[in-house]
């Protein structure tokens, strides 16, 4: 196929950087490929044009979802109205499956194949959904190696290509010890605008309560795009608290974490630092999930290991104290810090080796003989 155009879409900020990468070895695998879509900076970077900005994806919820359902409408229309007017020959879905499923079916509709690169959690959510990837989904690459037996079921082809994260380079690192970080917890909050808004007052209420009880610790939080500027700039002026432009280097450097859940939770892991976990959103939300979700645990980590070893504190449970009980028991014992730490190499051996975004470029390459 001569100069192919791929849709391709991410609806998040880890979705944007790993789509990058699968942009970055498809240019090399195939020149004259180019890319039109949704994403963000790093995507823009490799050659997207893209619809609309990817902050405005940055809501998590039903009811958060449910309050932005005009602008969704209207992507969903202009996403439909490029299918029609022009020649687009594949359709690559990275993770965001609420809106790439809508989207999928529309490619269907202009009968243009579709790839999914980061399956929907499906495993969590229940299988309602699953239906539809049979009809819509051509190939579908998955990063977990469970993933495959569980899509198996339902879907011809599907293929684990290992995880992007083991990709860049800082994954492959050794391990600094407990000796070696510094007197600091690494709190990362969230980086999409309804996460933040939740996690605002738990954030606070942590920053004092860290301040009373670990006096000689500071609080290092990244700031990972303009939402955290936006919603944790008053927090700079408080003596234990840090701010930083490098969420790796936070997670890297510091002794122990509290940690929104979600990709932040297998970046820790795999990095090394002992952390909790905590998730707060809206009532309704959470009320709805506790209904669909069909898994006991929200920490990758704890599902991929089948434990509960990270503490997880999730809606009323995420209280400031109970958080900060489970961060000082994990510190102040040196034989349950190293265990913590052994989950890095166990990971990233599940995982599989570095490359994970070469060998889906391949595979999509060679499927559809683009």
């Amino acid at each position: 196929m001569k100069n192919p155009t791929v849709f391709i879409i991410a609806g998040e900020r880890s979705g944007d950087i790993h789509a990058s990468k699968l942009m970055f070895h498809l240019k090399k695998l195939k020149s004259g490929v180019s890319f039109v879509g949704i994403g963000g900076k790093t995507m823009e970077s490799e050659g997207l044009q893209s619809l609309v900005p990817l902050e405005n994806f940055s809501v998590v919820g039903f009811w958060e979802v449910l309050k932005n359902i005009t602008f969704f409408r209207r992507t969903l229309f202009e996403c439909e109205r490029l299918f029609k007017i022009n020649k687009i020959d594949l359709v690559i879905l990275v993770d965001f499956p609420g809106f790439n499923i809508r989207i999928a079916e529309i490619a269907k509709k202009y009968r243009i194949p579709v790839c999914y690169y980061i399956a929907p959690q499906l495993w969590a959510w229940g299988e309602g959904r699953i239906h539809k990837l049979q009809k819509y989904i051509d190939l579908l690459l998955v990063v977990f190696p469970f993933e495959v037996d569980f899509f198996s079921a339902y879907i011809k082809n599907v293929e684990f290509v290992g995880h992007p994260l083991l990709d860049e380079a800082i994954f492959q690192e050794r391990i600094p010890s407990f000796n070696e970080r510094e007197n600091s917890i690494a709190y990362l909050p969230g980086s999409r605008k309804s996460e933040l808004k939740h996690h605002k007052l738990l954030t606070k209420s942590l920053i004092d309560e860290i301040k009373k009880q670990m006096p000689d610790f500071v609080v290092q939080i990244p700031l990972l795009d303009v939402h955290n500027k936006m919603y944790l700039k008053d927090l700079s002026n408080l003596p234990n608290v840090i701010l930083s432009n490098n969420s790796y280097e936070v997670l890297t450097k510091s002794k122990v974490g509290i940690i929104k859940s979600g990709t932040s939770n297998l970046e820790a892991a795999l990095l090394g630092i002992p952390f909790v976990t905590f998730y707060k959103t809206s009532f309704i939300t959470y009320q709805l999930a506790r209904r669909l979700i069909n898994i006991d645990k929200i920490s990758i980590v704890n599902i991929l290991l089948g434990t509960r070893l990270i503490p997880e504190f999730i809606q009323n449970k995420a209280h400031p104290k109970a958080i900060l009980q489970s961060v000082k028991e994990i510190i102040n014992n040196i034989g349950t810090y190293e265990e913590y730490q052994k989950i890095s190499t166990k990971i990233r051996s599940l995982l599989g080796n570095s490359g994970a975004s070469e060998r889906a470029a391949k595979k999509i390459i060679e499927f559809f003989n683009i």
